[in-house]
């Protein structure tokens, strides 16, 4: 199965209620012991992906505190690997705080590709014409 079919299998599959927004955006995720510092990679009201650079995600199971920004959401780790987590939140994340992640997260620029303007059974370099 190519990288892509095993994504849009991912998709249809999905068992999520709320769709995650894709982000970047810095955070830390404190517990009693120790504080974590890394990159949100996806989030939603519901939950979210933590990813660390350098630090070693927290074990499955542990509670803590989520922060970015001035927003502090208490959750817990669902499940964890080598270089991420997946975390829950103990109540919905609002509105103002999912709008702050989004919003700061750098979009990539130009027009997405609409399957319309894509042109079928032809090579790329017959389209180029040399002035």
């Amino acid at each position: 199965m190519s990288s892509y079919a095993a994504r849009r299998h991912a998709v249809d599959t999905e068992r999520r209620g709320d769709a995650r927004h894709l982000v970047d955006f810095p955070a830390r995720f404190c517990t009693i012991s120790a504080e974590r510092r890394g990159h949100l990679a996806n989030v939603s009201p519901q939950g979210a992906r933590m990813e660390f650079r350098g630090d070693e995600p927290p074990p499955k199971n542990v509670s803590g505190m989520l922060m970015f920004e001035d927003i502090e959401v208490f959750c817990k780790v669902v499940w964890s690997n080598c270089d991420a987590c997946g975390l829950i939140f103990e109540r919905p994340l609002p509105a103002k705080a999912l709008g702050i992640a989004v919003s700061e997260t750098p979009t990539s620029s130009g027009p997405v590709a609409r399957a319309i303007n894509i042109p079928l059974g032809r090579k790329r370099g017959r389209l180029v014409t040399g002035g």
